[in-house]
């Protein structure tokens, strides 16, 4: 009897095991389809409702094995109230908007998209505490689809019968609708590779670098000239971070960052001469963003969209329009801004929402700084879950600028965006400024 208890216990462990995998390579399927403006194939985000419902399950898990009463499941300090405020009026601004009258499906998919942090949290709760799985099966399933999909475009690039989405001017949005949203997963979830790259394993780093290679060449797929300057941003930053409190490490990392940028410089300086000799149309982007960035068709796309939001929003300055409107009335579907894009869908709540969500971020990657630097001065190692959720936090911060600028928080970049704050807010690990810091211990 106990032989098969314990059977099907490792069995439940390999199943979450493989869930949280799942999820992480998920980050990268969004809308499926083959042309910017064609009908999708698979018109849902798959994330949204694998979340969903295993969200949900997990729930109910947690509930009868706490007969009935919530667990502990996040750090309870002000960044993590923050956070769930602004979700929260996310959630109510839009639900309880005037213009909805029966709960219609995508009014539902509205309120689930707000509450995919929490369901992540639900996931990554039961999957620590009742199987033992480790956060980081997350990040492998992350860069794991990062290779996949990398893999997907330059087949269909040659050739390959492979649904991806690709626009008019040869930029690729792979699996996730477009080349902007194909970016910004990139840049938002590229801080995370600070897991491998500041790894005291040699496999791990030599792993780091080669999926940090991919992670360029998805950025060249997508030419998203934002996510092209945010991408080495969030590295640099969360590199940092992860230095700080130790000086020789600081240095260090300074050097290596100064000489990788150099490197970088002279890589692009040679690579844009066989990028003009090979892909001629993808040149001239990169050539119209750097030297005329101003002057780039997109910027003037996003200044319309911006001005038409700004309008709708002085038309309906309280409640907005409500769900759904902007796609069948702005003309690109959404703002192009995630703060107008909320006052547009949820007026004052909405926006309301959106600056205290940011806030939350802020305030946990102010306290995540703090946080390394009280453990490294106190002359311990960072563990494995410190540097995630350095990474995470980062990576959070990253999403919010890229969405500022495109994407206006859709679906299909809020789905990595949720499991980002799933990994930096479920059972903060570092040191809040209330306890004392741990002795060195790698494994923590």
């Amino acid at each position: 009897m106990r032989t098969a208890t314990a059977a099907s216990s490792q069995i439940m462990r390999y199943a979450v095991t493989a869930l949280l995998f799942v999820i992480g390579a998920f980050v990268w399927v969004g809308r499926i389809k083959q042309e910017l403006k064609s009908e999708p194939i698979i018109s849902v985000v798959m994330l949204q409702m694998l979340l969903t419902g295993a969200g949900t399950l997990a729930g109910l898990m947690i509930l009868v094995q706490n007969q009935g009463r919530i667990p502990a499941l996040w750090h309870r300090d002000f960044a993590t109230f923050l956070t769930a405020v602004g979700l929260a009026l996310l959630v109510l601004g839009g639900a309880l908007h005037p213009s909805i009258g029966p709960l219609t499906f995508q009014v539902l998919l509205y309120m689930d998209r707000w509450l995919l942090p929490v369901l992540a949290i639900l996931v990554l709760h039961v999957a620590q505490s009742s199987f033992g799985v480790r956060p980081m099966i997350a990040v492998y399933g992350i860069f794991a689809g990062a290779v996949f999909v990398a893999l997907c475009v330059e087949a269909a690039r040659a050739g390959a019968p492979i649904p991806v989405a690709i626009a008019g001017s040869g930029r690729y949005g792979a699996f996730l609708g477009h080349p902007n949203q194909y970016g910004i997963v990139t840049a938002s979830t590229a801080p995370l590779l600070i897991c491998f790259l500041l790894s005291k394993k040699w496999l791990l780093r030599l792993l780091g670098i080669a999926v940090l290679g991919v992670y360029v060449l998805t950025l060249f797929q997508s030419l998203s000239k934002t996510n092209i300057v945010l991408l080495p941003a969030g590295l640099v930053l969360a590199s940092l971070i992860a230095s700080l409190g130790n000086a020789r490490a600081f240095s260090k990392t300074v050097l290596i960052i100064s000489g990788l940028s150099v490197a970088a410089a002279l890589a692009a300086v040679a690579g844009f001469g066989v990028l003009q000799q090979f892909a001629p149309r993808e040149a001239k982007v990169v050539e119209t963003a750097v030297l005329d960035p101003r002057g780039a068709k997109s910027i003037d796309e996003r200044e319309d969209a911006w001005n038409q939001a700004i309008g709708v929003i002085e038309e309906s300055p309280l409640l907005g329009k409500g769900p759904g409107w902007s796609y069948d009335n702005l003309i690109y579907t959404h703002a192009h801004n995630l703060y107008l894009q909320a006052w547009v869908d949820a007026g004052i709540p909405g926006i309301s929402g959106a600056c205290i969500l940011t806030f939350g971020v802020l305030l946990r990657l102010g306290k995540t700084a703090r946080g390394v630097f009280v453990i490294r001065r106190s002359g311990a190692e960072l563990g494995e879950k410190d540097v995630l959720q350095t990474g995470a936090a980062v990576g959070m911060l990253i999403a919010i600028f890229g969405n500022s600028m495109s994407a206006s928080f859709d679906t299909v970049t809020f789905t990595s965006f949720s499991v980002m704050v799933a990994l930096c807010f479920r059972n903060w690990q570092l040191y809040d400024g209330r306890s004392t810091p741990r002795s060195a211990n790698p494994a923590a």
